[in-house]
């Protein structure tokens, strides 16, 4: 548990590169981060203990377009409306989040 937590903290003061990357660092072939003491192994283990590190998918993801919404229009006859509700009140509220209203 221990080397996997090191593990994480050695791909975050790298600069958070692909854990394949981090992988190659630390593989006995390179040997470029000597004086952390991570394997592949840890480095897996990390994965799976703690999922991939967010700051990797964040910056390598990229939005995917959603469906198209298809509307509908339903009428309403007004007499029915009127029949049922006799007064109705319309009320709305807004809100500004950042500058943008809602």
């Amino acid at each position: 548990m221990k080397k996997a937590v090191l593990a994480c903290n050695a791909q975050a003061m790298v600069g958070s590169p692909s854990e394949h990357y981090v992988a190659e660092l630390v593989s006995e072939n390179c040997n470029a981060l000597k004086t952390i003491p991570v394997t592949c192994f840890d480095l897996t283990n990390s994965r799976t203990i703690f999922n991939p590190d967010l700051s990797v998918v964040r910056g390598k993801t990229v939005r995917q377009k959603p469906d198209k919404v298809e509307r509908e229009a339903t009428a309403v006859p007004p007499q029915y409306f009127y029949d049922l509700h006799k007064f109705v009140t319309l009320m709305a509220n807004v809100m500004f989040v950042n500058g943008v209203p809602f």
